[in-house]
């Protein structure tokens, strides 16, 4: 079964708008706790279980 190239196109850009928000939330959720004081483990635990 052969898909219409615009299902392509959608599953592409639905893919790398999912990609790009999770890094982001990810650098923004450990910048947040270095602004809340938190210390390097606490910093580093988060960045690692986070996604």
């Amino acid at each position: 079964m052969r898909f219409p190239p615009m299902a392509l196109v959608l599953v592409l850009v639905l893919s790398t708008t999912v990609f790009v928000s999770l890094k982001g939330s990810r650098v923004l959720a450990t910048l947040f706790a270095v602004d809340l004081g938190a210390g390097p483990l606490e910093t580093g635990l988060l960045f690692a279980l986070h996604g």
